[in-house]
C-alpha cells in the first residue's frame, strides 16, 4: 500500500533557510521519515486504519521547529488514493 504527502516550504521567522523535515504518522502503525530533505514523503507499511500525522523542520542553523498542527486521515479501502497533502 502506498501513501504519499507532499510538503511545500515557507521559510522560517528570521529567514534562515529550512533545510529539512521530519514526518511522523502514528495509529495502526506508526511511521517516521527521518531528517528529510524533500518535500515529499512516501510512508510505507501503512494497513486500513485511522492515522494522524505532523511535521516538523530545522533551519540551517539546525534550530527545530516545534510539531506542526496534528492532521488525520483514514484508509478503509484498498481504492483509496492520496495523492498529496500539503503542509
Amino acid at each position: 500500500m502506498r501513501r504519499s504527502y507532499v510538503g511545500t516550504g515557507g521559510g522560517d521567522p528570521e529567514g534562515d533557510s529550512v533545510n529539512e523535515c521530519l514526518v511522523h504518522v502514528e495509529g495502526g502503525t506508526t511511521w517516521e521519515s527521518g531528517w528529510i530533505t524533500s518535500t515529499s514523503v512516501t510512508p510505507s507499511g501503512l494497513g486500513y486504519y485511522t492515522y494522524a500525522w505532523k511535521v516538523k523542520c530545522r533551519n540551517s542553523h539546525g534550530a527545530e521547529s516545534d510539531w506542526s498542527d496534528t492532521w488525520h486521515f483514514s484508509l478503509a479501502s484498498p481504492d483509496v488514493h492520496i495523492n498529496d497533502v500539503h503542509f
